[in-house]
């Protein structure tokens, strides 16, 4: 792992997505921004309500980047009872013990054992992070149910 090199990797994939226009016409924020996460406010829909995405750098010179829910006022990540649910949200496994978002090129699905033949390298060279953004957000407002309390603000 090279420290310098994922935080280098990880502050491109920030800037380009802090630039997208359909990004930010769509209301997407950066709250806090460190060199190993970030912490980004997504839209629900036409709900007037917002959930915290934090995005993690522990290693993305080699893995894929962290994803997770969090709390709008601590940044930690949420009870399970709080989680969306539906596709694309796994309960976890034996490495991520919590709710996990689980789509593509996250560290949570490249890791699961259902997924252990589909390798982030796979997919390394064409991972925009503003991609895989606005699949979060689709998954957000068309596929996931956000229990009521959970978390929004």
């Amino acid at each position: 792992m090279h420290k310098d090199l994922s935080a280098e990797y990880f502050k491109n994939q920030m800037e380009h997505l802090l630039a997208d226009d359909e990004l930010k016409n769509g209301g997407i924020t950066l709250v806090l921004q460190e060199t190993d996460f970030a912490v980004i406010i997504i839209p629900v829909g036409k709900t007037g309500r917002n959930i915290h995405l934090k995005i993690e750098n522990i290693n993305f010179d080699l893995d894929p980047l962290h994803f997770y829910f969090v709390d709008p006022v601590n940044f930690k990540n949420l009870p399970p009872e709080l989680y969306p649910v539906g596709s694309g949200i796994a309960d976890g496994h034996d490495m991520l013990p919590n709710p996990v978002i689980c789509i593509s090129s996250t560290y949570s699905y490249h890791t699961h054992p259902s997924h252990r033949n589909s390798p982030f390298d796979k997919y390394r060279n064409n991972f925009i992070l503003a991609g895989q953004i606005k699949n979060i957000k689709q998954h957000i407002d068309n596929v996931w149910t956000i229990p009521e309390g959970g978390c929004l603000s």
